[in-house]
């Protein structure tokens, strides 16, 4: 199967949440490649340049106004995965039934005129 990008998100400084064709959601850290950066990627330091990622034209992958970009298949190998959510099924709220002595206690508290 060809990997594609399907959706990038910016989480935080200079890690994304990437999108994957096949389902797959995960999380790359760019910090070691932005440091270790030259050229191209130097612009990518500047937090507010770096949440200017975007898909590429062809939504292949993600790229950046300066022409930086990541093959798909490196994002996918380097990147965390992140769990599916899954639903959780809690049980039913069980409704207090209330005798004549609490519910009258409740009605004293709710109407302050009564002394």
């Amino acid at each position: 199967m060809l990997i594609r990008v399907k959706k990038v998100e910016y989480l935080r400084e200079y890690k994304l949440k990437i999108f994957f064709n096949d389902g797959k959601t995960k999380i790359v850290d760019f910090e070691n490649w932005i440091s270790e950066g030259k050229g191209y990627l130097r612009l990518l330091k500047d937090v507010e340049f770096f949440k200017k990622v975007h898909l590429d034209d062809c939504k292949y992958s993600i790229c950046w106004p300066n022409g930086a970009d990541f093959c798909p298949d490196v994002l996918y190998e380097v990147g965390q995965d992140v769990p599916k959510n899954r639903v959780i099924k809690r049980p039913k709220k069980t409704q207090k039934r209330l005798t004549k002595e609490s519910s009258s206690r409740r009605k004293r508290k709710i109407n302050p005129s009564t002394k």
